[in-house]
């Protein structure tokens, strides 16, 4: 055997195989990267353990990679003085390192464990963990932004609940009181009414259907009502209102405020234009029952 070939034999062997290995390498780890559902401390720790196989002599390469205090080692790892670093970026900051330790000696005309192919594999693997950092701390910030809207949504919806609660006991109180109210006036004042009927001439019978109707109208909504559709209406507008309500004739009208039916007609008219009520075919007294 001529001397110095098992050697050659060795070099010209590692040489070739440089390129598969790399190759390898970085596969594996983007196949790594290309999980969604792997969680960041496992790739971190795989990725570790997997690249020295990406180096001329996996044997004699370990690998460290650092990122929030936490460092993730390959196996049997050591520390040596031939070492080359990458700074780990996410967003747009430097969060950590991944270093490569080589041992050995290289003659001076060798290119060390570092030459240019090596440092590119190195950077290239340095893009690959930044890119994965990068795309679980979007996934992170993603899920505590969801995790918050959901809360504020959860919030918003028992506020909603509680105020439907307060309104609904205030619709309660406020229907207990029309009723208390309206039960007092047919206690109180439905005799004196019934009395008066008994006492007064025929024609003056309107005006106790008038009141009795008015003292009715007490706790609806009417009067409240037809203010919010026209704010403009004058209080005898409105007086004339109720009484067209409670089916009473222009002419009852005028004898009952002692005015001119002419005048009660002119008023109609200013009435049925403040409501805007411009169709000649809707009947006022109609339009007043549905308010």
């Amino acid at each position: 055997m001529v001397p110095g070939t098992t050697k050659q034999s060795k070099s010209q062997k590692t040489t070739q195989s440089k390129p598969r290995n790399e190759l390898s390498c970085v596969y594996e780890i983007s196949r790594l990267k290309n999980d969604p559902d792997r969680s960041l401390n496992d790739f971190l720790t795989r990725t570790a353990k997997l690249m020295p196989s990406g180096w001329p002599d996996p044997e004699s390469t370990c690998a460290r990679i650092v990122f929030q205090g936490r460092q993730f080692l390959s196996a049997g790892f050591r520390e040596n003085t031939i070492c080359r670093s990458a700074e780990l970026v996410a967003g747009g900051e430097g969060v950590g390192t991944v270093e490569v330790f080589c041992s050995g000696s290289y003659p001076e005309d060798h290119e060390g464990p570092f030459p240019q192919e090596e440092s590119m594999l190195l950077e290239t693997l340095a893009n690959e963990i930044s890119t994965f950092i990068r795309y679980k701390q979007d996934d992170l910030k993603l899920q505590l932004t969801s995790g918050k809207l959901r809360e504020e949504q959860q919030l918003l919806k028992d506020k909603n609940t509680a105020l439907r609660e307060v309104l609904e006991q205030i619709e309660n109180e406020k229907q207990h009181i029309i009723s208390q109210v309206q039960t007092n006036v047919d206690r109180v004042v439905g005799p004196i009414l019934r009395t008066l009927a008994n006492k007064v001439s025929p024609s003056e019978q309107h005006y106790l259907t008038l009141l009795s109707n008015s003292l009715k109208d007490i706790t609806s909504p009417f009067l409240s009502n037809l203010e919010n559709r026209s704010r403009m209406l004058s209080p005898r507008e409105g007086e004339i209102c109720t009484m067209i309500r409670n089916g009473m004739s222009s002419k009852e009208i005028a004898v009952t405020l002692d005015v001119s039916l002419h005048t009660v007609s002119k008023q109609r008219q200013r009435i049925r234009k403040k409501l805007g009520i411009t169709s000649d075919q809707t009947n006022l007294a109609s339009y007043l029952q549905t308010v």
